[in-house]
């Protein structure tokens, strides 16, 4: 679907509030408004981190390796949620924030190979890969290694995954 018409009211109208929204849904008059808790984020409950989150998130879309596939997947909506992971992890570790960013830039760059656009995206700058010792991280992997639990590759279907391999 299209994400701009999600607040969509039934007459047509985009609403920003919540409440608003849910109130011109409400199909019988004699149901009575309900107090709303609203939560608007993690950057919401930490403003000290917003800034730093936001810069982090925005390589999403300003930094080229991610370029590729920005006609294929809208980044926004990763933008947002990895400033609310970076917030988030920036309360729970007291402002140590470092790669808190990295599941959002994963999640993105992964939903970007099943559309056969591989991003080539961990670097010494942006979320460095750590492998295990004899094992060397891969953008793009096959999914049906053999290991010592599956020897023999029968019935796996094929896909490029990223994450530490044997070499």
């Amino acid at each position: 679907g299209n994400s701009r018409d999600d607040a969509k009211t039934p007459m047509g109208v985009n609403v920003k509030d919540d409440s608003a929204f849910a109130e011109s849904w409400k199909t019988a008059s004699k149901c009575e408004d309900q107090s709303v808790v609203s939560y608007n984020g993690a950057c919401a409950r930490s403003p000290q981190y917003a800034k730093k989150a936001n810069a982090l998130c925005k390589q999403l879309l300003n930094d080229p390796v991610f370029a590729p596939c920005h006609k294929i997947l809208n980044p926004e909506k990763f933008i947002h949620q990895c400033e609310h992971d970076v917030c988030n992890c920036g309360l729970q570790r007291k402002g140590i924030m470092q790669h808190c960013e990295c599941t959002a830039f994963r999640t993105y760059a992964r939903l970007c190979s099943k559309e056969k656009v591989y991003l080539d995206w961990r670097s010494e700058k942006i979320c460095p890969p750590s492998c295990p010792k004899g094992q060397v991280y891969k953008q793009c992997g096959s999914n049906c290694a053999s290991t010592c639990s599956r020897l023999q590759q029968s019935g796996c279907k094929e896909e490029c995954v990223d994450g530490c391999q044997c070499p």
